[in-house]
């Protein structure tokens, strides 16, 4: 699923996300699904601050329900609720393609590395409003710990 938060009234955004990201985490461990997941975070004129939020939900009941528990989530860390418009608070959509995925959330990547994601996604920056504190960041499930375990396996199986 593609989450999108916006954070309408909250002081604290990085504990927010903090929040937010615990309690579906715990959510997800209490259906017997493991908590996979990525955000990025960034602030634009129309929507200020807000979350994109890519997570591992399987279809069916579990992805109903997760819709309506992010609503939840959201208004437990003290986000104004809005709904309607083109600035509601909480939009949760299915992910039809990691491409596209990477297209998105990509969209405000470093200049470091927006030539390999280019190459690799066909992703174009953008230039985005300053944000504060971390701008991203994966669970330990995919971070660069995990991946690095990973290829080291690979490695060793081609061996």
């Amino acid at each position: 699923a593609l989450v999108t938060v916006v954070f309408h009234g909250v002081q604290n955004v990085e504990e927010a996300i903090v929040r937010l990201c615990d309690s579906m985490r715990h959510w997800l461990r209490r259906q017997g699904l493991p908590a996979i997941y990525l955000w990025v975070k960034e602030f634009g004129s129309e929507h200020g601050m807000h979350l994109h939020l890519a997570v591992h939900v399987p279809a069916g009941a579990v992805y109903w329900a997760f819709k309506q528990m992010v609503w939840r989530w959201a208004a437990q860390v003290g986000a104004e609720i809005l709904r309607g418009g083109t600035s509601e608070t909480v939009d949760v959509r299915r992910i039809y393609s990691i491409n596209g995925l990477m297209k998105y959330l990509g969209k405000s990547i470093s200049e470091r590395d927006a030539q390999k994601a280019h190459e690799r996604y066909g992703v174009k920056r953008k230039r985005h409003g300053s944000v504060s504190g971390r701008p991203s960041q994966a669970c330990k499930a995919i971070g660069p710990m995990a991946r690095e375990a990973f290829y080291a396996r690979q490695a060793d199986l081609a061996a």
